[in-house]
Order: C-alpha cells, then structure tokens, then sequence
C-alpha cells in the first residue's frame, strides 16, 4: 500500500490498515521493519534512519515505548526505557568518546540518579538535574575522591577532598575556590584550621 505522504507498506491488513508483521519504507529515506497495529508501529521492531542510527524494540501506538537500543547518528548509543520516543526512565548510554552513563533519565536527559564514567577513569556517582550534575561523589583514577554540591554544573558550597595520600580537605567553593573557614586533616591526625582564599590557606 502506498500512502498520500510517499510512504509504501509491505505487511499484513485488517479491516484496509497495516497490522501483525510487515515493513514501511519512509518517504524520507527510512525503514521499520516489525509489528503494527492500525497503521501504527506497535509490538516489535526495528526502524533504521537513511541519516544514519536506528531504534531497536518495544513499540507502544506509533511510539519507541518500552525497552530499546538506539544508535544516534552522533556515534553514541543508548540501551534502556523509553517513553514516546525518547530515553526515559533507567538506561545506558555508550557515547563516543568512551564515556558511560548508567542510570536514570527523563525525557531524553540525565536526571535523577546516575554514574557518569569517564574515559580517564574519573567516575562521578551522584543526582542529576537536566543533564547537569547536583550532589554526588567523585573518585580519581589516582585514588583521590571528592565530595561536592553544584550549581549549573560548576562546584559550589560544601566541600571535601580526599588525596591519595589520605589528607582531607575541606571548605566552602566560592567562585571555583575555596575561600572561607576550612581544614587539613592529616593522616598523622594533625589539623591545620584556618582561614581560606583562593584554595591557599592563609
């Protein structure tokens, strides 16, 4: 069947519409290859982009709804829930410059709870907001870590800092720095208190 847009349907019909298995080649260059049901994607399949990328799995009414992978054009590649199209709910995606993400998303961004792993062997274990970071737990390949609050993906606020060779530091950000009352803990148990700026203790 070929529809008024351009499209052609190659599966089976009930009551003149495309449902049970079949194909549509898209008017635009695109092709699915699965379930339908009244004219719509639905049940199973499989829908490759002449752009590039594809979108494997669950179809809900026309919609990638349920569980899926999707390779985008871009290289990245995302495996998880999906709501109307978009990545939502608990997922992970493979980007192209080696970093992982794995945990929660919502409407296609990182939101909720997650850890980001980094092709440098950073990983960040924390909250989400918007595909920014908010509140979580850094460790360094060096065996550092830290643990910070953010505001547009910046550190700010309460801070602390564990190096590899066990001292803490710890102080309020300001401005990318610490600046205020703060203290190095040693390994020994020696304190140095006093007053910070710009990350040197006066």
């Amino acid at each position: 069947m070929t529809y008024k847009n351009g499209d052609v349907a190659d599966s089976m019909f009930k009551d003149g519409k495309c449902s049970g298995a079949g194909k549509c080649f898209k008017y635009n260059g695109d092709v699915y290859d699965g379930g339908f049901l009244d004219n719509f994607y639905h049940g199973r399949g499989k829908l490759t982009y002449k752009a590039g990328g594809y979108y494997e799995g669950d179809w809900k009414n026309g919609f990638a709804t349920g569980k899926g992978v999707k390779l985008f054009q871009s290289g990245d590649t995302y495996t998880g829930e999906f709501v109307k199209g978009k990545p939502d709910g608990h997922g992970e995606c493979a980007y192209k410059n080696g970093n992982k993400y794995v945990g929660e998303w919502k409407q296609n961004t990182l939101t909720g709870k997650g850890k980001l792993y980094y092709q440098n062997g950073t990983i960040y274990d924390g909250d989400w907001n918007a595909n920014k970071k908010v509140n979580g737990h850094v460790t360094f390949k060096d065996g550092g870590e830290h643990w910070a609050q953010y505001q547009n993906d910046a550190i700010t606020g309460p801070y602390k800092r564990k190096y590899p060779n066990g001292t803490i530091l710890e102080g309020p950000v300001v401005n990318g720095k610490i600046n205020g009352s703060g203290t190095y803990t040693f390994t020994s148990g020696k304190v140095w208190e006093g007053n910070f700026k710009d990350d040197l203790l006066q």
